[in-house]
């Protein structure tokens, strides 16, 4: 039997038909009937140890991160049970619900929109650096929805990538060629494709897994941790401007679609370098974290970031001492 939730993404996204008889209903019947469904599957066994596995992972972080004003014990306690409801419930109601027409304006606001409507208008596209943030699987068919195709990079499977062509055919959201790309030896030459090809891509900034890792840091909520520069080494090689993308919880059930900076990356005097276009957008994480960290799905990746950028630290250090040493 599996232990998965039913709320959980790689579900939500994997197998749609399992949710089909629920789109379409009023949104306050919806929430309070999935509400109700999340809070009897909490108290089950499985889900209780995978709140207590998270909690206690995230006071080992917050242990040694300044910032936050309530102690370990207790914010961990708290992101890990906002977490779930966020990342599993509210991530759920909310795909159930995307086809809405209201859906932006009684469920998700959006915020930037004209201006990246301007950008896209002016360099045929854009590079999104998508944060792990809110319900954030579902903003690729919320750009969808908003007229921004968009295809993704990362370490996302193909099955999932068809779910979610197969929710926007269920909610009659228009996607016509949008793909995902997982890493891979021809990763970068595969997003060049795409952009070509005319779409838009989005990227999520605070951690790679990819086996090069590069040789940039950068701090992160006061940690040394690993800077993934490939977000904007795409900006610069496609020649498009790199747009931080965000959801915010602004009440339960409801959220802000957020688009923050735009940032011009290559040579020029008045652009910025690729690795410091991918620490302001590492920035723009961090301001929502700080601000909301129950909601961001990063801290089960902490250890990676931290962890990698030791690594890197480390190979610097080495790399230098054989360049006194020659």
């Amino acid at each position: 039997m599996s232990h998965a939730s039913w709320f959980d993404p790689d579900r939500l996204f994997k197998h749609p038909d399992d949710y089909a008889a629920f789109v379409g209903q009023p949104y306050a019947e919806l929430c309070e009937t999935m509400t109700a469904r999340f809070e009897a599957e909490s108290s089950t066994p499985a889900r209780i140890a995978e709140h207590r596995k998270l909690r206690e992972e995230l006071e080992g972080h917050l242990s040694s991160i300044d910032g936050f004003e309530e102690r370990p014990a207790e914010l961990a306690c708290r992101i890990a049970t906002g977490f779930f409801r966020m990342f599993y419930l509210e991530q759920a109601l909310l795909t159930m619900s995307a086809g809405r027409e209201d859906f932006f304006d009684r469920i998700v606001t959006v915020n930037g929109l004209d201006r990246v409507k301007d950008i896209i208008a002016e360099d045929g596209g854009v590079q999104f650096a998508l944060a792990h943030h809110g319900p954030h699987f579902l903003v690729h068919l919320l750009l969808a929805k908003l007229g921004i195709e968009c295809s993704v990079g990362g370490a996302l499977t193909d099955d999932f990538g068809q779910g979610h062509l197969a929710w926007a055919d269920r909610l009659q959201i228009p996607i016509d060629a949008a793909k995902a790309v997982d890493f891979s030896d021809n990763f970068g030459r595969a997003m060049a494709a795409l952009v070509a090809s005319g779409q838009s891509l989005t990227l999520y900034p605070e951690y790679s897994r990819s086996k090069r890792l590069g040789r940039h840091t950068t701090t992160f909520l006061g940690q040394t941790v690993h800077l993934p520069t490939g977000v904007a080494r795409l900006a610069k090689m496609t020649q498009r401007r790199l747009v931080g993308v965000r959801m915010l919880r602004t009440a339960p059930y409801r959220y802000t679609l957020e688009f923050g900076p735009a940032i011009s990356v290559g040579h020029a005097d008045d652009q910025m370098s690729v690795p410091d276009a991918a620490a302001e957008m590492l920035r723009f994480v961090e301001e929502a974290v700080k601000a909301e960290p129950e909601n961001w799905e990063g801290w089960r990746y902490f250890r990676i970031m931290k962890a990698n950028g030791l690594q890197v630290m480390l190979r610097n250090l080495a790399a230098e001492r054989r360049r006194m040493a020659s």
